[in-house]
């Protein structure tokens, strides 16, 4: 057994609805004896600082706010009484709707220096259940039961599926259904916003009605339309997860869909 490495670790996610920092420390050893090629694994992880969840911050619907995005993170290690020259590797990850705005990129190269050898990605729909379904605990449970399990990640944006059978992810997906589609204002109760993949679901479901279902009326009357398609953005979720046949307004909300056949056991939500 060879000798142990600590290193200090730093993980940022950037999503849609809110933003955290976590700090965790890392013992990593070359579990390969004597001359071996040596097959590093991780021996053991703790958290050593959870921070605060912030909401995302945004300069308009289109882009990131960069400037204030820096300023939360650097008050973060603050608090956490460490430098960013004191990490030796991290992950800054942007996922859901966050990762669709025009500054997305640019906004993750540009905490880079927050880390030292740092892993910065906008995470696809495919890593973002992946890494969702790991974090749930849904991989450990599928290996432990040996059976085949699905996690549900419900972000600010999107639902991400992950499909574990016995420990092995076997199959992903993405529907643009989350906690923000739509955006009601806190004193007059009147819907404010309406994001692109709620609106196709609103305008679909108008169309086979034939009754538009935000009028210009009550905010009784708004949410009565928020609830109907929030109803069949349900469904769409369930239609996909248990592989039954799609609907056509499913279709505007399926991001990807590489799920096998054969559905889950059970299922974990996250």
């Amino acid at each position: 057994m060879g000798k142990e490495l600590t290193l200090a670790s730093v993980g940022i996610d950037i999503g849609t609805t809110t933003t955290q920092l976590v700090l965790s420390r890392l013992t990593l050893v070359n579990v390969m004896p004597g001359s071996q090629v040596p097959r590093i694994e991780i021996a053991h992880k703790s958290v050593t600082y959870m921070g605060t969840v912030h909401f995302t911050p945004f300069l308009d619907r289109r882009h990131v706010d960069g400037p204030t995005l820096r300023k939360l993170i650097a008050r973060e290690y603050e608090l956490a009484g460490i430098q960013p020259s004191d990490i030796d590797t991290g992950a800054i990850i942007i996922t859901g709707e966050a990762a669709k705005k025009e500054n997305a990129a640019e906004i993750i190269h540009s905490l880079a220096d927050y880390a030292g050898d740092f892993v910065v990605a906008t995470a696809g729909p495919d890593l973002e259940s992946l890494i969702a379904g790991k974090g749930s605990g849904a991989e450990e449970l599928s290996k432990r039961f040996r059976t085949r399990i699905a996690n549900i990640d419900i972000g600010g944006g999107t639902s991400n599926i992950a499909l574990f059978d016995k420990g092995v992810c076997i199959g992903t997906a993405c529907v643009n259904v989350g906690g923000r589609l739509f955006e009601v204002d806190a004193l007059t109760h009147r819907l404010s916003y309406v994001t692109d993949p709620a609106r196709k679901v609103a305008d679909c479901l108008a169309k086979k009605s034939g009754q538009e279902l935000f009028p210009a009326a009550t905010p009784e009357a708004e949410l009565a339309g928020i609830n109907i398609c929030l109803d069949w953005m349900v469904q769409s979720v369930e239609r996909v997860l248990f592989r039954e046949s799609l609907a056509a307004v499913d279709q505007s909300l399926v991001m990807s869909d590489s799920l096998p056949a054969e559905p889950a056991q059970a299922v974990v939500f996250s």
